[in-house]
C-alpha cells in the first residue's frame, strides 16, 4: 500500500469516528423517545460511513453499513417509537463498526472479520416497523484497547493560523538577535527589545501548542451516558443523566486516562447508591434517579462533579466492615468523612454480595490511584438517603506543572505544588517532640509526622545524598535550610524535612527513559533553567508503604 493511500485511510479513520460519535447520541436520545431528526441523524452517519469507505476501496466495509441503512428506511416515514431491541441492535452495530475502523486506523489492509458482519445484516433483516424484535448478542465484539501507532487530534485551522503568525514573528526577531550579535550590538535597544518579545513569543506558542491537546469533555460525558443508561436498564432501574460544563476544556491524554475511574464510578453509583422504582417511591422521591456530570473550570484545574441522588453511603456499615477487616482499631474515632474515605482501600467493599458489577473489593483504591498519578485528588461526600458526590480536581495538562525545586543535600529535586498543602520553615523552632515513630511537628494544633524526605528515595540514591550533606560545610543555621513541606493523603497530613526551597517555577514535563522508569517515586523529569536535568518527585508514590501508620488528623 503506498503511503498517501495509508493517509487517506487515516484521515477517514478519524471523520468516521466523529460520525460514529454522533451516531451513538442519536440513539441514546431515541431511547428517550422518537424522533424524526434523530433517526435522520443515524442514516446521514451511515450514508456518509458508506460514502467514505467506498471512495478508499473499502468495500465490504461499504456493504456492511448499506445493510445497515436499508434495515432502517422503513422506519423513516413513521412517527411510532422504536422498540428497545432496535435501538440495542444500532448501538451494536455502532460498536462494531468503531472497533472495525480502529483496527483499520492500526492496520490499514486489515480485513472484515467474516464471522461477525454478516450476523449483524441478518439481525437487520428481522427488523421492520411491525416487528420490533431482533436477536443481538450482548457482547458481539471483544472490546480490547490497542496501542494507536499513530494517534491524531482535530485542530481548528484558527489555532494554527496563530501558531503560523507567531512562529514567523520569532523568525524575525531572531534575525534581528543574530544581526545584533554578529555585528556586536547586543546592547542596543533592538536587541533588548526582541529577546524580550522573543520570550513572550515562545510562551505564547508553548500555551496554543499545549492547547491542541485540549478537547471538550463532553465528548467524555456523552460516552458516559450510555454507559449509565445500559447499565441502568440492566438493574431494571429508571436514571437520566444530565450535563453541565460540557464545553470545558481538558488535555486529551487526562481524559483517556481518567474514563475507566469515571466509569468505575459510575457504575457503583448505579448499582449501590441509585435505590430500585419502589425504595425510592418508598422515600417518598422520583422513580427517575438523576445522575449529574459536571465540569468546572478552575484557574490552573479541570474539577469533574459526579453526583446522584441515591441512599448515599452507610457510615455505620462501612465502620463496621473496616474493624471486622482489621483496618482500624474499635477504639478509633473517625468523622464521617474519615469513614467515607475507608472505601479508597485495597479490597474494602461493603457490598453483602459478589455481582458481575461489583463487590469484589476491586476498584475504588485504582480510581484513587490513577486521579493522584495524574496530579489530581478525589473528595467524597455523602448524606445518608440524600445522595453521594465525587469530586475529581485534574490539572488541565500533564505536560506543564507550577512545581518547587527543593534540596535535598547538594541535589535538587522538583515536587509538583499541588502536592503541597503548606511550606512550614524549621529554623529556629526545634522539634516538637518525638514518638515511637519518631519526630513530630506541631502546626495549627495538630501533630504531624515529622520525615526526612531524602528517608523515601532508593537506596542508592540516599547513599549518593549522604555523601553530598558530608562535603556541605555550612552549619545547620544556614538561611533556607530546614524547611518543611505539608502534604496530604487520604485525609491526612505529613511533614516532609528538606534542606531548603531553591524557587518555585513552571517546569515543562518530559517522559522517563527506560531505566529511570523503572525507580520508585519518580513521575517525570524536566530541565531546569541553568540547563541542568532533574527529576520529578510523586510524593503519594514514594510514601505508600508508610501511609497505613499515618497517624495526624487532616489540617485545613
Amino acid at each position: 500500500m503506498e503511503p498517501w493511500q495509508r493517509d487517506l485511510i487515516s484521515t477517514m479513520c478519524d471523520e468516521a469516528m466523529d460520525i460514529l460519535s454522533s451516531w451513538e447520541t442519536s440513539c441514546i436520545e431515541l431511547r428517550k423517545g422518537h424522533s424524526t431528526d434523530q433517526l435522520d441523524s443515524i442514516l446521514r452517519a451511515a450514508h456518509n460511513l458508506k460514502g467514505g469507505a467506498h471512495t478508499i476501496g473499502l468495500t465490504d466495509l461499504g456493504l456492511c453499513i448499506h445493510g445497515v441503512e436499508d434495515s432502517l428506511l422503513p422506519f423513516a416515514g413513521t412517527h411510532e417509537p422504536l422498540s428497545e431491541a432496535v435501538i440495542d441492535w444500532l448501538l451494536e452495530c455502532h460498536s462494531f463498526i468503531c472497533q472495525w475502523f480502529e483496527e483499520l486506523r492500526d492496520n490499514p489492509e486489515t480485513s472484515v472479520p467474516e464471522t461477525l458482519w454478516p450476523k449483524l445484516l441478518r439481525s437487520g433483516e428481522e427488523v421492520s416497523p411491525a416487528s420490533h424484535e431482533v436477536s443481538v448478542s450482548k457482547n458481539p465484539i471483544a472490546s480490547e484497547k490497542k496501542a494507536k501507532s499513530d494517534e491524531t487530534v482535530r485542530v481548528s485551522a484558527q489555532k494554527l493560523d496563530f501558531l503560523l503568525k507567531a512562529i514567523g514573528e520569532l523568525a524575525i526577531q531572531h534575525s534581528i538577535i543574530s544581526h545584533a550579535k554578529s555585528s556586536e550590538h547586543l546592547q542596543s535597544r533592538a536587541c533588548h527589545n526582541a529577546i524580550a518579545l522573543s520570550q513572550k513569543l515562545i510562551k505564547e506558542i508553548q500555551l496554543q501548542a499545549f492547547s491542541l491537546r485540549m478537547q471538550p469533555v463532553g465528548t467524555l460525558f456523552h460516552r458516559l451516558e450510555r454507559v449509565a443508561l445500559d447499565l441502568a436498564r440492566e438493574l431494571d432501574k429508571s436514571c437520566s443523566v444530565v450535563f453541565k460544563g460540557e464545553n470545558v476544556e481538558l488535555d486529551k491524554t487526562i481524559v483517556e486516562k481518567t474514563t475507566d475511574a469515571l466509569v468505575h464510578l459510575l457504575r457503583n453509583a448505579l448499582d449501590h447508591g441509585i435505590e430500585g422504582a419502589a425504595e425510592r417511591l418508598g422515600k417518598g422521591k422520583k422513580e427517575e434517579a438523576t445522575i449529574v456530570l459536571e465540569a468546572i473550570q478552575n484557574p490552573s484545574t479541570v474539577t469533574i462533579i459526579l453526583s446522584d441522588d441515591g441512599r448515599g453511603l452507610n457510615t455505620e456499615k462501612i465502620l463496621h466492615k473496616a474493624q471486622a477487616k482489621g483496618l482500624i482499631s474499635a477504639e478509633t474515632v473517625l468523622s464521617p468523612k474519615e469513614i467515607h474515605a475507608l472505601i479508597f482501600e485495597p479490597g474494602f467493599s461493603t457490598a453483602d454480595e459478589v455481582s458481575e458489577i461489583s463487590g469484589r473489593g476491586i476498584g475504588m483504591d485504582v480510581v484513587k490511584k490513577t486521579v493522584e498519578q495524574l496530579g489530581g485528588c478525589l473528595d467524597l461526600s455523602s448524606e445518608r438517603d440524600k445522595g453521594t458526590i465525587f469530586e475529581i480536581t485534574l490539572p488541565t495538562t500533564v505536560s506543564i506543572l507550577n512545581a518547587f525545586v527543593v534540596k535535598l543535600g547538594l541535589e535538587r529535586y522538583v515536587i509538583p505544588i499541588q502536592d503541597i498543602g503548606a511550606v512550614v520553615d524549621l529554623q529556629g523552632r526545634g522539634f516538637n517532640g518525638r514518638t515511637n515513630d519518631g519526630q513530630v511537628l506541631q502546626y495549627r494544633g495538630h501533630t504531624l509526622p515529622l520525615k526526612r524526605l531524602s528517608d523515601y528515595l532508593p537506596l542508592y540514591i540516599q547513599s549518593q545524598l549522604a555523601f553530598s550533606e558530608r562535603e556541605i560545610k555550612a552549619p545547620p543555621s544556614v538561611p533556607g535550610r530546614r524547611v518543611a513541606l505539608i502534604s496530604h493523603f487520604q485525609g491526612r497530613a505529613m511533614a516532609f524535612e528538606v534542606d531548603g526551597i531553591v524557587t518555585q517555577t513552571t517546569v515543562v514535563v518530559r517522559p522517563l527513559n527506560s531505566q529511570m522508569e523503572k525507580v520508585h517515586g519518580l513521575s517525570g523529569s524536566t530541565i531546569l533553567g541553568d540547563g541542568e536535568p532533574c527529576a520529578i518527585l510523586d510524593l503519594y508514590a514514594l510514601t505508600m508503604p508508610d501511609r497505613g501508620n499515618l497517624e495526624s488528623k487532616e489540617v485545613a
